[in-house]
């Protein structure tokens, strides 16, 4: 009975054909697509399936313009070489960059919005803060933003968390180029991030880790970005895989997917943990 009850709730195949395609690419199967997994009698054929959807150009396609949407949340980015960053998202998911490496690529990029580099991932952001609280929200899956004036009222995060996050950011600087509104990033290396009423220097930190002391003239968003891509990192994978879940599914383990945190607790914390181990292994 069990069995059996189980197989009911399995669905058909051109069920999952139909969901798997919509939801890797995008698009519907073509009538003779359908036709030849129908008669497929392996039974492996939906892992091949899988397998052919994310090794398709509109899985690079469809995936690209969900983390181009996450990334460019605003109307300003529409001014600052949009098309660009979308072609280097685009050739980052068709060459399967793993997800450390697409996130430290982002994190420590430099150069100017007019190309297809990651550095169109600053063009939304002018200051360490803004650049602090985006990084904890994409990556994290962390909102900072209550910390950006004050003490969170219900969470551990202290404005003092918030400041040493920022600190990582302080040596980023943008010129212009010929273009219109074309930005370049670079690197200034004795900049540092002065404390907003102190106008002491802050000393970059871990969210809820040490401070970190630098080598003179290194990037501090190189260090930065190890931490935050270590496996060790109790926040980078579970949010990565959270957002995923929420695509597929419609509704993160932790919903809203930007804002894990102790009063929010995930729906099925146990999956969560064996997903996120899953995906650093």
């Amino acid at each position: 009975a069990d069995a059996k009850d189980l197989a009911d709730r399995v669905a058909s195949d051109g069920a999952f054909l139909r969901r798997v395609s919509l939801d890797v690419t995008g698009t519907l199967p073509e009538p003779r697509r359908v036709k030849q997994f129908l008669a497929d009698r392996s039974p492996d054929k939906r892992r091949r399936l899988i397998d052919e959807l994310l090794e398709s150009p509109e899985y690079a396609d469809f995936w690209s313009l969900k983390w181009g949407d996450l990334l460019t949340n605003t109307p300003q980015f529409l001014y600052n070489g949009t098309a660009y960053f979308q072609a280097w998202l685009r050739e980052a998911l068709a060459a399967n960059m793993p997800f450390d490496r697409f996130a430290r690529a982002l994190l420590t990029a430099s150069g100017g919005t007019y190309e297809a580099l990651p550095s169109n991932f600053y063009s939304i952001m002018k200051k360490p803060e803004d650049m602090a609280t985006f990084t904890s929200q994409v990556f994290l899956g962390v909102s900072l933003e209550c910390a950006r004036c004050h003490d969170h009222p219900s969470e551990n995060w202290r404005r003092e968390d918030f400041l040493g996050v920022a600190a990582f950011f302080s040596q980023v600087r943008f010129k212009g180029g010929p273009r219109n509104n074309e930005r370049f990033l670079y690197i200034e290396p004795a900049l540092e991030f002065n404390h907003p009423q102190t106008k002491k220097p802050v000393r970059a930190k871990f969210l809820g880790g040490e401070y970190v002391t630098f080598e003179p003239g290194e990037d501090r968003r190189a260090r930065l970005a190890r931490w935050l891509t270590s496996p060790s990192n109790p926040y980078f994978a579970r949010a990565a895989v959270n957002r995923v879940w929420k695509e597929l599914l419609g509704r993160g383990m932790v919903d809203p997917a930007d804002d894990f945190r102790v009063t929010n607790p995930a729906s099925h914390p146990e999956l969560l943990e064996r997903l996120a181990a899953d995906f650093v292994e």
